[in-house]
């Protein structure tokens, strides 16, 4: 094992955040926890997610950039079923065989930063899910 255990951190640098809050937030369900200096912080379970308005001050986030999301199946599933009502760029879903085999879909956020929601981790973060 490398103690490393899924993503703490990433840093997003968006446009405009009130588009970004509607994607995140409204469409996606995160709950965005703080907003300040241009940027805002969602926290998840084991992460949390900082998006940046370009431009701002402070720690230079990188993009378009390409991260992950470890969920359940059933979770992937439903943001499919969501997203193909949706006016967003999207890939798979894709069912990936071999030892490392899971299930992915893909969504490119307003700003075109690739967002992937992978259950190839979550036996890793939900032992009961075995």
């Amino acid at each position: 094992m490398t103690g490393y255990y899924g993503i703490g951190e990433a840093f997003v640098k968006v446009a405009d955040l009130d588009r970004a809050k509607a994607f995140y937030q409204d469409i996606l369900g995160f709950e965005v926890v703080e907003r300040n200096n241009k940027q805002m912080y969602i926290h998840l379970d084991t992460a949390h997610l900082v998006l940046k308005e370009a431009g701002s001050q402070g720690h230079d986030a990188g993009g378009p950039m390409h991260f992950a999301f470890v969920t359940s199946t059933e979770k992937i599933n439903e943001l499919v079923e969501k997203f193909a009502s949706l006016d967003y760029r999207t890939r798979g879903p894709f069912d990936f065989e071999g030892p490392l085999g899971c299930r992915a879909f893909f969504v490119f956020d307003p700003d075109g930063n690739e967002v992937e929601f992978s259950d190839l981790y979550y036996r890793k973060y939900v032992p009961e899910a075995e």
